[in-house]
């Protein structure tokens, strides 16, 4: 059998669900987990549910997302992307991207089949 690189989990711009009606959309560039991250955040996974804990989604998105558009600070001006500026999104936000970049991290069947 031949090892295969997942090579198919390319960054992608993502618009939250609370974004969807706005004018000027926030948008969040996620970047799939590697094999590594993965396994980081898998001691935060509930073996009986299946689900993720909000430790494990605020991880993902502590190691997915790589940039943003449209967010702005308190004072309404642009607030520059960092690690340290992504703490300051509401806790809601980061579970949804947390759970996005945990999604966007495998490979569907059919991606499989054309990478």
């Amino acid at each position: 059998m031949t090892v295969k690189a997942l090579t198919g989990l390319l960054p992608e711009w993502y618009t939250p669900v609370s974004e969807e009606d706005e004018n000027e959309k926030a948008e969040f560039q996620l970047k799939p987990l590697t094999s590594p991250q993965i396994a980081k955040i898998q001691g935060h996974f509930d073996n009986d549910t299946g689900e993720i804990s909000g430790t494990g989604l605020f991880e993902a998105a502590a190691m997915g997302v790589i940039a943003w558009k449209n967010v702005n600070g308190q004072d309404d001006k642009p607030l520059r992307f960092s690690r340290r500026s992504l703490e300051a999104l509401p806790y809601a936000l980061l579970l949804e991207l947390g759970g996005q970049i945990i999604a966007n991290s495998f490979l569907t069947g059919d991606d499989e089949k054309n990478s």
